[in-house]
């Protein structure tokens, strides 16, 4: 659950009151199932201690009862919002619920983790090939490491279009609902 939830990509300063009870339970099931596919509520049943079908029930709550409220004139009504009322639901402190919301913005999803691998083999291959000549062994590396980026970029691909695609999915749901 990370500060710049995927709500970052819609919420801004909307008044989501005025799009009605069904619009509002699909904005918070696309966000929850978009949380569940990247696994905040496990990491964060990890860091509390607390289960993730609470932190969920708890988090669905809190975002619908900000989505139902007039943001005020803050940028970060929304965050504030869930931050309060979340911490309210799970009867923890708002300063323990930064904790550990602090804890999992140091944990990598699976394509940030990519993402790293990769930029880690890049810094190999760019040392190796800032030579000015090379080696049959180092030549032979450099082809291995290439053709691990390559495996990897592969990877990355497919992983980015998998979560397209389910993002995709919700998005359908929710503008089908909307109709």
């Amino acid at each position: 659950m990370k500060k710049n939830f995927i709500l970052s990509l819609f919420i801004g300063t909307l008044s989501f009151a005025s799009y009605g009870s069904d619009m509002i339970d699909s904005m918070v099931e696309f966000t929850v199932n978009q949380m569940k596919r990247d696994g905040e509520f496990s990491n964060l049943a990890n860091v509390s201690g607390l289960s993730e079908q609470r932190l969920e029930k708890a988090f669905r709550q809190s975002l619908s009862t900000c989505l139902n409220q007039e943001p005020k004139d803050d940028d970060n009504f929304i965050e504030h919002c869930i931050n309060e009322q979340l911490s309210q639901s799970l009867s923890v402190t708002t300063t323990q619920l930064d904790r550990w919301i602090a804890q999992l913005d140091q944990t990598l999803t699976p394509l940030e983790q990519l993402e790293r691998e990769i930029a880690m083999l890049e810094d190999q291959i760019y040392l190796i090939e800032s030579k000015d000549e090379l080696t049959k062994a180092e030549e032979d590396h450099l082809a291995m490491l290439n053709n691990d980026r390559l495996k990897l970029l592969a990877q990355q691909v497919k992983l980015q279009v998998k979560e397209a695609d389910q993002m995709m999915a919700d998005i359908q749901k929710i503008s089908s609902q909307s109709k």
